[in-house]
């Protein structure tokens, strides 16, 4: 007797080799769904290098960079919170996403080590840095802090970390 093109007489290995087949089907259906539904959170503002000098660094006005990574739940959770953040914002302030797994380079860059992460520009100059779950009011009141820096006060303030402030190295 044949089913599914395999014998399933009184041979094991047969039946072995129809739930393999059947559980392999069933896992890439499962990996191609996710992987398709990270794909529409890429297309909403996902970043690359080029992006990121020209909307980032040479920008006008504010600029909220979240940096997550797949399979995170701390940056899904994030999600929401900085879109709402985005519409809060009336406009001071561009918002951007950047997935960290598709922009390596960039990340070693700007020294990422672990995600979601908020990063806060003001005239191309990196001001604050946020690191894990954040409120929208945290993110908001920072933003309110760094909005009417002068180029000279964006370098002043300019985010370094807490050994570099200590010891002075730049």
């Amino acid at each position: 007797m044949s089913y599914w093109a395999f014998n399933l007489g009184n041979d094991q290995s047969g039946f072995r080799t129809f739930v393999i087949w059947i559980f392999s089907k069933i896992y890439t259906n499962v990996v191609e769904l996710s992987l398709f539904l990270f794909k529409i959170k890429i297309m909403i503002a996902n970043l690359s290098q080029d992006d990121f000098d020209i909307k980032v660094l040479n920008a006008d006005k504010p600029v909220i960079l979240e940096l997550w990574g797949l399979r995170c739940s701390f940056c899904e959770k994030l999600d929401p919170i900085f879109k709402q953040a985005a519409k809060d914002a009336d406009e001071s302030a561009d918002f951007y996403q950047m997935l960290v797994n598709d922009n390596i380079e960039l990340a070693r860059k700007l020294k990422v080590m672990g995600v979601p992460m908020i990063l806060f520009y003001q005239h191309g100059v990196l001001v604050a840095k946020m690191k894990g779950l954040q409120s929208g009011v945290k993110i908001l009141k920072q933003l309110d802090r760094i909005k009417n820096y002068s180029p000279e006060e964006a370098k002043k303030n300019e985010y370094r970390p807490l050994l570099k402030r200590i010891f002075g190295k730049k």
